[in-house]
This record gives structure tokens, C-alpha cells and sequence, in this order.
């Protein structure tokens, strides 16, 4: 008798791990089909990642669309298209801000770091800095610099994103980010 239950006992072990195994491969199959379709869908992003912007060719990585212009890469938060509406006022090129000279920054921020990383090549060094007038902060140890030397101030007081230049001053407002961005395309000669 006892022969017999040991050989049932198998048998059900037996059948109990083929459903088991069947199952798992049925999920495999499940899950390998539905995986399939995000990468499909993950190609299909890839497209959008690249954006035409008068005859500029934009590709997305990580946070920032990247521009290949020159041999050179510049990194920008937003697309020309997304900042071509704020103004930009003043004669604004390369040659009249930067021309491998100090950049100093008023209210340092990321944005400032947006404008070294896009064209650290064209400055001497950059520092942060004071206006001499303490309307846009206290200078504790900073230097105190005015608009005979090269500056950018981030003007915090005021909220319309706008970018304006008075002498070698060139004030940026509002959205920082976006003004900075704007200021970059300017220069570059995108919008």
C-alpha cells in the first residue's frame, strides 16, 4: 500500500510543477511582449528627440537639447521655439560680451552656470561679483564691479523674463533659465 501512495504522492508533485513551470512561462511570454512594446514606443521618442529649428539641428539628452555647431556642443533647457518670444534687447554678440575677458555674475545661479557651460571657451575666467549701486544684494567679500566691465546681473526684482544690455551690463529677469537660454540663442545667432 504504501508503494502505491508514494507513487501518487509523485505524480501530484509531478503535475503540481508542470503547472507551475507553465505559468511561469506564460508570465515570461506576458511580460517579454509587453517589454517589447515600451521599447517600441521608447524608438518612437527617440524621433521627437531631435527637433529642426531654422536649419539647426537640436538633440535631447538627459535634461538639456544639445546643438552641434562648429565642432562644438552647446546646452540649452529649452528650445529656441520655447524662448524666441522673450525680449532681447541691446547689440548682444560674442565679441562685445565675452571677446576672453572676465565675466563677472550678479546673484550667481544656475542660470550663470548655463552661460559658463555654453561658452567657458569665449571668457577669461568668470567670478561672482557686486554692482557697485546695493540695489541687487549686500557685496560682503565680492568684488564691486559697474558696467565698464564685462557683467551679467540677475535682476530678481523683476518678473517679466526679459534680457537688456546698458553698456557692458547685460540684466537678466524673470525666468532665469529661460532668459539665459534666450540670451545664448541670441548670441549664437539662432533667433
Amino acid at each position: 500500500m504504501r508503494k502505491i501512495n508514494i507513487a501518487e504522492d509523485k505524480n501530484k508533485k509531478k503535475r503540481k510543477n508542470q503547472i507551475i513551470i507553465g505559468i511561469i512561462l506564460v508570465a515570461l511570454m506576458a511580460l517579454s511582449t509587453i517589454g517589447y512594446s515600451f521599447m517600441e514606443n521608447k524608438s518612437n521618442n527617440d524621433e521627437v528627440r531631435r527637433v529642426q529649428y531654422n536649419n539647426f539641428e537640436f538633440y535631447k539628452n538627459g535634461a538639456y537639447w544639445i546643438l552641434n555647431m562648429n565642432n562644438k556642443n552647446f546646452y540649452f533647457q529649452n528650445l529656441p521655439q520655447e524662448v524666441e518670444n522673450i525680449t532681447v534687447n541691446g547689440v548682444i554678440n560674442n565679441s562685445i560680451i565675452f571677446s576672453q575677458k572676465p565675466l563677472y555674475f550678479v546673484n550667481y545661479n544656475p542660470a550663470a552656470e548655463e552661460i559658463i557651460i555654453n561658452f567657458q571657451d569665449e571668457i577669461l575666467r568668470y567670478q561672482q561679483a557686486c554692482l557697485n549701486d546695493t540695489e541687487f544684494g549686500e557685496c560682503n567679500d565680492l568684488p564691486i564691479k559697474n558696467c565698464d566691465d564685462n557683467i551679467i546681473i540677475f535682476d530678481l526684482n523683476e518678473t517679466e523674463t526679459k534680457v537688456w544690455k546698458y553698456n557692458n551690463c547685460v540684466y537678466i529677469s524673470g525666468e532665469l533659465i529661460k532668459a539665459s537660454d534666450a540670451f545664448a540663442y541670441k548670441n549664437l545667432g539662432i533667433i
